[in-house]
């Protein structure tokens, strides 16, 4: 199963979902080189919110560095889901990275391409609301490729 996670960083409530995707180009920091298919899933996801009238996203390097690093472990060692092995949830690896936060959620999706992953995840309404929850300011984006599909990981805060 697929899940969302959403958490306010002082409740102890988790919030799952399903799945996840779309988006415009919002702010990115100018001195990062953002992968293409990073930039285009942040364009869909961003123009998603626009047609929404929710404001954009900016595209976090730190986010997407633990986002990448998250999707990499899932496809090398084979597993998918919003928890490790080990039983790290992604507020666990945000506070690792010491990533800090008061409201975080993820979405995690596969496919084809990133693109198509993103496409799978817009169209679970649990998913789309998480895309489109107006408490998220940034987001972190990563890929990892497996001989089969492309694993997205979709991370979000205040």
């Amino acid at each position: 199963m697929k899940l969302s996670l959403l958490r306010p960083y002082a409740a102890p409530l988790l919030v799952f979902a399903t799945l996840l995707s779309t988006g415009s180009l919002g702010v990115v920091a100018a001195s990062s080189r953002v992968p293409r298919d990073v930039g285009s899933v942040f364009g869909v996801l961003n123009s998603a919110r626009g047609s929404q009238r929710v404001r954009p996203l900016r595209l976090d390097p730190r986010l997407s560095e633990i986002a990448r690093r998250y999707a990499a472990d899932m496809a090398a060692r084979r597993y998918f889901g919003h928890m490790t092995p080990e039983g790290l949830t992604p507020f666990a690896r945000m506070t690792q990275a010491r990533y800090r936060y008061g409201y975080a959620g993820e979405n995690v999706g596969r496919g084809r391409t990133a693109l198509q992953a993103q496409k799978w995840l817009w169209n679970d309404r649990p998913h789309r609301a998480v895309m489109l929850n107006p408490h998220f300011a940034r987001v972190g984006i990563g890929t990892a490729r497996t001989a089969n599909e492309v694993i997205l990981v979709e991370d979000f805060s205040d």
